[in-house]
């Protein structure tokens, strides 16, 4: 095995236990419940889940449920759902009456 590699092994073997909180911690925010048509979605209880500051930057991806799979894993993308981050509130835009839907990732930034 080359240094490099085996630098690399050794970070990822010493990195993993972080790596399971952060995958528990995005777990926590798969909660699925019904979005009537022109809600408005706080986000005040997932900053407090994050322990974020009020002068936050918020990246959320939310998707309604049947599409969950098809953008696990994935950043920066939109589904056919949309959002919309105004003033720590998500406003969404869909057709549909009502729709479940999946928080699948929470990133921020303190400002």
């Amino acid at each position: 095995m080359e240094r490099k590699e085996r630098a690399y092994l050794q970070h990822y073997l010493s990195t993993a236990k972080e790596r399971k909180q952060t995958v528990n911690q995005s777990q926590s925010f798969k909660k699925v419940r019904k979005l009537q048509q022109g809600e408005e979605i706080k986000l005040y209880d997932k900053v407090k889940l994050l322990n974020l500051t009020d002068h936050l930057i918020l990246n959320v991806m939310i998707v309604p449920d049947h599409e969950v799979n098809l953008f696990e894993g994935k950043w920066s993308e939109t589904s056919e759902l949309g959002h919309l981050i105004l003033e720590g509130s998500v406003l969404t835009t869909f057709e549909c009456q009502e729709i479940e839907y999946k928080i699948l990732s929470v990133s921020g930034m303190r400002g």
